[in-house]
């Protein structure tokens, strides 16, 4: 900056004194000029102007009288236009008036081509002088700086090849007390370090949860090329990572699901998740199996869609069970839907058979076998001792028949267990305290693993049986006592039979 301005200086000093020549060399020849136009000598002016000439800035010369231009002589060879152009009056020998006119034209080439190797010249020694401050100045940033950080590099190129770098630490001897530039250096490389670490702290956990999983874990290009390839996948699919790195996805698709995987890519590509779907895909053995997979697009740095990775579950498994547990359940609706027919068939025949215990005059009834309380009995016998269902199941043996005390029940039920079943006659007390003749047969029920064991009685009403025996015993009485033995031998068969 300083020699441009160096430079223009030089130049208005170097055209100042260009014209100063031209305008002393013109002054001395103004006079001569003035006797050779008054005399009208045109050889004598144009031997005067070319002399002029020779002054190195002054290209071209004119002399004209008042109405026409009389002598025009230019410096051989130049051919531009001038930078300066003024003119003289040139008066008449004497003084009195003016008879001419002289113009004088400048062109300053010359100068400026001196101007220009000052120039050139100032410019190689300004620069031999940037060069000597730049050697001296490097050996001082080389002492300071430059060999320190050269040593840097070399422990950070070191620390590179280290997977558990230490952290960085440069011994030196400072110019100042306090923290500079190579300081803040050091503590960004230092940072830098950390983070690496634990980037590659999250890589290696990443890369030991792929390679330990037992789920396929895939990459893939946007084309279907297959870029990563995992143990688990290796299991899944029995093929290996060489032969499916660089190999097209689609061929663990059966032929019928070949158009699967572009639909997929598609999706891929507009930045879809494709999320959970179940399909079927082709091992190495050529055996399908059913997969459970999400495919989702990898983003690059730019957050353009570069590829996609997929997770894959062999669920072929849960499948079969599904369809195997569908066929069971089918299986047992068609069951139970035959089952329930013969329950209701069953159902049907009990009550009918109800109906004809009840229509024939047979009261049934269950009891514990323990407590003697009724759980069970039909309308027949309820209505027969003057009860309903419902207050019937709220009383036990005992409360019906005085003969059964508790003690005496749990003998009788103990005879039961042993002997399966027993028969005899009893009364059994109606509700407003009346007795009635009956026949029980009682048979003992085991149970089951949902029920304990029972008593299932069968009573008929032997009331209008037992009034025929005490009417036919008292025509025997008779008989006897007035000595009709033909009448004894008659009607003692049908007392027997009676009974």
């Amino acid at each position: 900056m300083a020699t441009a301005f160096g430079l223009v200086h030089e130049r208005g000093k170097a055209l100042q004194a260009a014209h100063a020549e031209v305008e002393a060399a013109v002054n001395q020849s103004l006079s001569a000029i003035s006797v050779s136009l008054w005399q009208y000598d045109v050889h004598g002016m144009k031997a005067l102007l070319t002399g002029m000439l020779r002054s190195g800035s002054l290209v071209r010369v004119e002399v004209m009288d008042l109405d026409r231009r009389i002598v025009d002589i230019a410096q051989p060879g130049f051919t531009g236009s001038p930078e300066r152009t003024w003119a003289l009056p040139i008066m008449a020998p004497d003084g009195s008036w003016r008879i001419g006119t002289l113009r004088i034209s400048e062109s300053y080439g010359q100068v400026d081509a001196l101007v220009a190797e000052r120039f050139e010249t100032l410019v190689i020694t300004d620069l031999i002088k940037i060069i000597g401050l730049a050697l001296a100045l490097f050996a001082v940033v080389y002492q300071l700086v430059a060999r320190h950080l050269h040593r840097l590099a070399n422990d950070v190129m070191q620390l590179g090849e280290i997977r558990d770098a230490p952290a960085l630490k440069i011994d030196r001897r400072r110019i100042t007390g306090g923290h500079d530039e190579i300081d803040v250096l050091v503590d960004s490389i230092n940072d830098f370090i950390a983070e690496r670490k634990q980037s590659e702290l999250r890589t290696r956990r990443y890369e030991a949860i792929i390679q330990s999983s037992d789920d396929a874990i895939i990459s893939k290009t946007l084309d279907g090329i297959v870029t990563t390839w995992n143990p688990g996948a290796e299991i899944i699919f029995g093929y290996s990572a060489a032969e499916m790195i660089g190999k097209p996805m689609d061929r663990l698709f059966p032929a019928e699901l070949k158009d699967e995987e572009a639909d997929i890519l598609r999706r891929i590509c507009a930045g879809e998740v494709v999320d959970h779907i179940v399909s079927k895909r082709l091992r190495k053995d050529g055996t399908q199996i059913y997969v459970s997979a999400t495919i989702s697009p990898i983003f690059g740095l730019n957050g353009e869609i570069v590829g996609a990775s997929k997770i894959a579950r062999d669920i072929t498994k849960q499948i079969e069970n599904q369809i195997e547990l569908e066929q069971h359940r089918t299986s047992l609706e068609r069951l139970v839907s035959e089952r329930t027919a013969e329950l209701e068939r069953v159902n049907e025949q009990l009550l009918d058979t109800q109906f004809a215990m009840d229509s024939v005059g047979i009261g049934i009834t269950w009891a514990d076998l323990e407590s003697g309380r009724f759980i069970y009995a039909n309308k027949y016998h309820a209505n027969f001792l003057g009860y309903s269902v419902d207050e019937m199941l709220q009383r036990s043996v005992p409360d019906i028949d005085p003969s059964f005390a508790p003690e005496a029940f749990r003998q009788v039920s103990e005879q039961l267990r042993q002997q399966g079943s027993i028969k005899f006659e009893t009364a059994q007390k109606t509700k407003d305290g009346r007795l009635l003749p009956v026949e029980m047969t009682v048979y003992y029920h085991p149970g089951s693993m949902k029920s304990s064991p029972r008593l299932i009685a069968f009573m008929m009403d032997i009331a209008k049986r037992k009034e025929t025996e005490h009417a036919l015993q008292m025509a025997k009485e008779a008989a006897e006592a007035a000595n009709l033995i033909p009448l004894h031998t008659t009607l003692d068969p049908v007392v027997l039979d009676a009974k």
